[in-house]
């Protein structure tokens, strides 16, 4: 190093950029394991949780453009006594709303109401079978959003936010708690492939936003062959394929060198990673050959 190199500037640059290098291992996979298995690197690696688990996985169940709940079970005199009224001050002015004309008047349920079971709850006549298991539901009616459309409502939904940027929920559980297995991914995401995905915001509701981007979720399609990209070209050895990785890996820690803290570079290497062992576990994780016709159904 030339005399004139030594600044306080090129040190912290160069050590900066030969941790990221290292995190590379340029040894082979072994070394990319090693190196993600800190906390810095890795935000995947499984932690313990602050008291013993309940639950083993978490299924959210997303049905964007459902059926509104105040026509189901979230019974609204006022709205009613208000019906055909414009939105009151008092409502509050923060609220987000379509771009093709703003709030019109309000509009309440049409449906006929009736309480059921000992609890008294109210359910609408388009669920009479749920009605009569009311005193074993949980009604949840506490939740509130300032968006007023399926999208920005989704949005807030999935991130508490209302503008793209903020992590999904996933990734929030993903960082806290990493990924109990290291050859699949811990936040996948199984669109229907009917409509627009996450109510009109697709992939932006299972980013990581500001969280690294590793904590991303997965998709999943249709089909025997869920996972895009992940067998091995046909005429590719194992053999092949390690020494394509390996000399990607150098590729992507000579270039983590230059720019360090890259956390999108960082999550590319990893999956690169991961995909080279969900070759050997995914498949079985998405055979559904061996499960009953009940699940099947």
């Amino acid at each position: 190093m030339r005399h004139h190199d030594h600044s306080r500037r090129h040190f912290l640059g160069t050590a900066a950029g030969a941790a990221a290098a290292g995190a590379f291992g340029f040894g082979g996979l072994g070394g990319l394991n090693a190196a993600f298995a800190s906390e810095l690197f890795d935000p995947t690696t499984p932690r313990q949780p602050h008291h013993a688990p309940k639950a083993k996985a978490v299924i959210w169940l997303h049905m964007a453009g459902a059926p509104s709940t105040l026509d189901l079970f979230d019974y609204k005199p006022q709205l009613v006594k208000l019906a055909g009224t414009p939105l009151p001050d008092s409502f509050g002015k923060d609220l987000k709303t379509a771009t093709d004309g703003g709030v019109g008047n309000l509009f309440a349920s049409k449906r006929t109401w009736k309480q059921h079971g000992e609890t008294g709850a109210w359910v609408s006549d388009l669920l009479p079978n749920i009605a009569k298991q009311a005193d074993s539901i949980a009604f949840l009616k506490g939740s509130k959003t300032e968006g007023s459309t399926h999208v920005i409502a989704s949005l807030k939904l999935h991130t508490a936010g209302l503008v793209p940027g903020r992590p999904a929920l996933g990734s929030w559980v993903q960082y806290g708690l990493g990924s109990a297995n290291p050859d699949l991914p811990a936040f996948v995401v199984l669109p229907t492939g009917v409509g627009a995905a996450g109510g009109g915001r697709g992939a932006v509701i299972w980013s990581s936003g500001f969280l690294p981007a590793a904590l991303q979720g997965t998709p999943f399609r249709k089909g025997d062959s869920p996972i895009l990209h992940l067998a091995r070209p046909e005429g590719i050895t194992e053999k092949e394929q390690q020494a394509q990785l390996d000399l990607l890996r150098q590729l992507n820690g000579e270039h983590a060198a230059r720019y360090p803290g890259d956390t999108e570079l960082l999550a590319r290497a990893k999956s690169y990673d991961l995909a080279y062992r969900m070759q050997v576990s995914a498949p079985e994780a998405v055979d559904f050959s061996k499960e009953t016709a009940a699940t099947k159904a």
